[in-house]
């Protein structure tokens, strides 16, 4: 997608650090006095004094207490992406910062050190990434169920009628992924009641995660306007099947990849019926 920035009204400038995620949204006017147009400094040049700030103790267990102070969000210029649904926002991911030195635990300064590390050893650090979610609905009593009641099949992975059901849920995030030059191949019902899977190409470690973000951001937005719930809980129901691979390249070429598939028992914590959790 080509985004005219000079449209934009607003920017949300989003971390996460524990898991979820947290943005604190400014101007576009405020945006372009914050951040140089001419080129992407590293993080350790780029200004925090004007950069979006969050109380460390207040978004969650950061390692902050209320005296602490602020934790600030460094935009990353190359990973700006327009909002597909609403033309007048665009989103960065943020690199966290504190009094201006780099925050150790913040996951996407941890991943930029590793493919740092990896880069001088020769290797390049790819992810394909495949993301898979439950749209689910709220019981008046609190308690979740699919959001498909007639996704019913003991195995309804890659099941016409199901994924013919969420079809224009599912059309619509592809839609606006390769609007945005992701490389969507593959959209598929999985292994759970409820499952759905969206398949990427491969690209950098720090690109693919920037998306799968993004992704869970737009999945969720997207579900609450069709009255659902997204959750990327792995097991909010019954059984499924998680898989995660991993490719390691040099000049080029794949040198080694890796894969985990882990079947969790019916029987596990998590029930259909007793499920009280918040989808997250």
């Amino acid at each position: 997608m080509t985004a005219n920035r000079a449209t934009l009204d607003e920017i949300r400038a989003q971390v996460d650090a524990r898991g979820s995620s947290s943005s604190s949204p400014i101007s576009s006017t405020c945006m372009r006095a914050r951040v140089p147009s001419s080129s992407r400094p590293p993080v350790s040049k780029r200004s925090s004094k004007k950069a979006p700030g969050f109380a460390g103790f207040a978004a969650g267990e950061l390692g902050q207490v209320p005296s602490d102070p602020d934790i600030a969000a460094i935009p990353d210029l190359d990973s700006f992406t327009p909002v597909p649904w609403q033309p007048n926002l665009g989103w960065f991911a943020c690199d966290v910062t504190v009094e201006g030195e780099e925050w150790p635990y913040c996951p996407r300064t941890i991943l930029r050190h590793v493919i740092a590390s990896a880069a001088e050893k020769g290797f390049e650090f790819k992810i394909g990434l495949e993301l898979e979610y439950f749209l689910v609905r709220k019981r008046e009593d609190g308690s979740i169920e699919i959001a498909d009641r007639l996704d019913t099949l003991e195995k309804p992975c890659y099941d016409i009628g199901g994924l013919t059901r969420q079809y224009d849920f599912l059309t619509t995030v592809s839609k606006y992924c390769n609007q945005l030059g992701w490389g969507n191949y593959a959209n598929d019902h999985e292994d759970a009641n409820g499952q759905f899977e969206q398949n990427f190409t491969f690209t950098d470690a720090l690109t693919s995660c920037d998306r799968s973000l993004f992704f869970r951001y737009m999945v969720h937005t997207l579900a609450e306007q069709n009255g659902m719930i997204a959750t990327f809980m792995p097991k909010p129901f019954t059984s499924l099947t998680a898989t995660v691979a991993i490719s390691t390249c040099r000049s080029g070429r794949v040198i080694s990849t890796s894969s985990s598939t882990k079947r969790i028992p019916a029987d596990s914590a998590f029930q259909r019926s007793r499920t009280t959790s918040s989808a997250g």
